[in-house]
């Protein structure tokens, strides 16, 4: 492991000084809690959204309360589907954008695993994504907390949404890491490596959308969803190593 943190330190050497990068990528998820905070700090335009009288999420809640628990359930799924865009973007360029400032070739020929070069960039790829999705997270855990009744923050703030920002998030970041290293490998350009793992980012956000808004996670089902991400991520990073073949790469793009 001390090579891959060899690597590491190499990869956030470079990474830390992009701050124009590192800043795009905390706009949207900052801009998500606060566009929740002012939502459920404005009660007439909560008691303004359609109830769901059939949900027994809404028994007892006055329309102001209902309609804060729509919001903050929209809001809560949305926090964890965002940091799936944020890595494949770091990812596409710690390997395209290596190969075109010339210092991928150094790296590939330098005694390293190959397995050890991939861990090394897909942490440094899933951790700025786990770090602003934690702050994020626990700013709109205060919003609700802050801005709503003790109701409606036990069932949004609940056990098993908890399992899922602090445990699933780094887990699940691993996907599109591990697909954005597999097309990184087979394209030169780094807009065309991060377009499969966006795709894939639309494709949650609908289907979250439709069917996640007011769905309540039990810490039994957040445990296993954790745990079967977490087999996928590893599964296709160990995909990656296949996909990833180093003497072709410095062959080809040479």
């Amino acid at each position: 492991m001390n090579k891959v943190w060899l690597v590491l330190q190499k990869e956030l050497r470079e990474l830390l000084p992009q701050r124009v990068l590192l800043l795009t990528l905390s706009i949207m998820p900052l801009m998500l809690v606060v566009f929740s905070g002012f939502l459920l700090a404005q009660p007439s335009m909560a008691g303004q959204l359609p109830s769901a009288v059939s949900n027994p999420l809404m028994t007892g809640l006055t329309p102001t309360q209902i309609g804060q628990l729509i919001i903050a359930m929209q809001f809560r799924i949305l926090l964890l589907i965002q940091p799936l865009l944020i890595p494949s973007v770091i990812a596409a360029y710690s390997v395209v954008g290596e190969k075109n400032n010339r210092t991928l070739e150094p790296l590939l020929a330098a005694p390293v695993r190959t397995w050890q070069l991939l861990l090394a960039k897909s942490l440094v790829a899933m951790l700025p994504a786990v770090a602003i999705t934690w702050i994020s997270g626990a700013i709109f855990v205060a919003e609700v907390a802050l801005l709503t009744s003790p109701a409606i923050l036990s069932t949004v703030i609940s056990p098993g949404w908890l399992i899922l920002m602090i445990f699933t998030t780094p887990v699940i970041v691993m996907t599109p890491i591990a697909i954005t290293i597999m097309v990184s490998s087979r394209v030169n350009d780094p807009r065309t490596a991060t377009q499969v793992s966006s795709f894939l980012f639309i494709l949650l956000v609908v289907a979250f959308e439709i069917y996640g808004g007011v769905l309540v996670v039990s810490m039994t089902t957040a445990l296993v969803v954790t745990v079967l991400l977490a087999l996928l991520g590893i599964g296709l990073l160990w995909g990656a190593t296949r996909v990833f073949q180093r003497e072709v790469i410095l062959t080809r793009w040479t």
